[in-house]
């Protein structure tokens, strides 16, 4: 985590430093705690929105031949009504995970700020629960699919570029929220699957297309619906006033 951490500020560092600024120009702020209560807001106000659609989860549905007892046939199963369990937003700051970049501002100039969050948001949930059916042949089962704990954690950039016109006066100011990742915890357990009977052959491949589906399909819906709620949010924040160091 750490080491992302860093190549992440190095890459932007080298960066800037292409563009003319100097290395020497930039610093770590010790404004943190006021970084850290607001990012944490801006992110449980967006979270709370759109809880509905975040609870609610993509279908889960493969196919494929499987042979048993020298008998093939194909295998269908269709997992639905997936939803997510006590899931909760929190801001985790412990060991610099959200960190900031400034290049003091002079008079006539732009001020530049880089906040970097290294899985500084982290998204948890008691339990992902799914109904099931699936069918072989002349065999059919259907019953609940779940795992948990399980955890996400988010990363993302957000420069800030702050430009006062002496002339006219006006100070402008342009946040961009990028490079977002989140990513499922390794750490979890495997997937528990109810009244599978005849078709218990199939346990191991569920547990790994549950575990794909969480952190492809899912961690996509996941990601968009809270950038849109974030896009939302914004509008009603002063972002620049917010989070630019004092």
């Amino acid at each position: 985590m750490i080491k992302i951490q860093i190549l992440t500020v190095l890459f932007f560092i080298s960066a800037q430093f292409s563009s003319g600024m100097r290395v020497a120009d930039w610093g770590v702020t010790s404004d943190i705690n006021r970084l850290k209560f607001v990012t944490r807001d801006l992110f449980q106000e967006a979270f709370k929105i759109v809880s509905d659609d975040i609870y609610t989860l993509p279908d889960l549905k493969q196919t494929y031949d499987h042979t048993l007892k020298n008998n093939n046939a194909t295998v269908q199963f269709r997992a639905y009504n997936g939803r997510f369990h006590n899931f909760i937003l929190e801001l985790i700051n412990e060991n610099g995970q959200l960190r900031r970049l400034i290049l003091p501002k002079s008079p006539g100039k732009k001020q530049h700020e880089m906040i970097i969050c290294g899985d500084c948001i982290l998204l948890h949930t008691d339990k992902v629960n799914y109904l099931y059916e699936a069918y072989y042949g002349k065999y059919h089962s259907h019953g609940r699919i779940y795992s948990g704990p399980m955890t996400y954690w988010l990363s993302f950039q957000m420069p800030i570029i702050n430009s006062y016109n002496i002339g006219t006066n006006q100070t402008t100011c342009s946040p961009q929220l990028e490079q977002v990742t989140l990513v499922l915890d390794s750490n979890h357990d495997s997937a528990k699957i109810e009244n599978m009977g005849v078709l218990n052959f199939l346990a191991d491949k569920l547990d790994t297309w549950l575990i794909q589906h969480l952190n492809t399909t899912v961690v996509f819906n996941l990601k968009n619906t809270l950038l849109h709620a974030i896009n939302i949010v914004s509008e009603n924040h002063y972002i620049c006033d917010e989070f630019l160091s004092v």
